[in-house]
């Protein structure tokens, strides 16, 4: 089992096989690729396979077998999976939260999810990939048009006034 393709049927491989592996990133993989197969939550909490699982078998209870981050980004995704904007309320991080309740607000045109936004800091926007330039000038230099319509649409805006201004279309 070192390697993969795995020698046997991966319906096959159980906990004790993926134990008897050496390498811990190999060892790792199979912990995920059996406990994501089998739909088995405790493989996958060794495995880092828990929020696949919990999305494909629609328990949001798996989101508390996680911590920190992981658990932000569990409920973030599950908020929108099962429509159900109070599973922002769930989510520690601030950023995080607030961007979750800015989906909904722009998705729902909802302005009372406006106001539950909390995000001090100014909305970064990537810059499109300067590489595109070389393949193709003109997409590149529309996406520059729009990103820097954006960026001056949006400077020294809060989210929440650019929460508000998405709905109301300023």
């Amino acid at each position: 089992l070192e390697t993969k393709p795995y020698p046997i049927k991966i319906e096959n491989i159980t906990y004790e096989h993926c134990e008897k592996i050496t390498t811990d990133y190999i060892k790792s993989n199979c912990y995920h690729d059996v406990g994501l197969k089998k739909l088995n939550i405790s493989l996958c909490k060794i495995g880092g396979c828990v929020i696949d699982v919990a999305k494909i078998t629609k328990n949001l209870d798996d989101c508390n077998l996680l911590t920190g981050e992981e658990r932000d980004g569990c409920y973030y995704d599950f908020s929108f999976i099962l429509n159900k904007s109070i599973l922002c309320d769930n989510i520690s991080g601030n950023d995080l939260r607030g961007d979750c309740y800015f989906n909904f607000a722009y998705f729902t045109k909802n302005t009372s999810f406006c106001d539950k936004i909390n995000i001090n800091k100014k909305i970064l926007r990537d810059q499109p990939d300067a590489r595109l330039k070389e393949i193709d000038p003109r997409y590149y230099n529309t996406l520059m048009q729009k990103h820097n319509k954006f960026m001056s649409a949006t400077e020294n805006k809060t989210y929440k006034e650019i929460c508000y201004g998405n709905i109301k279309g300023d």
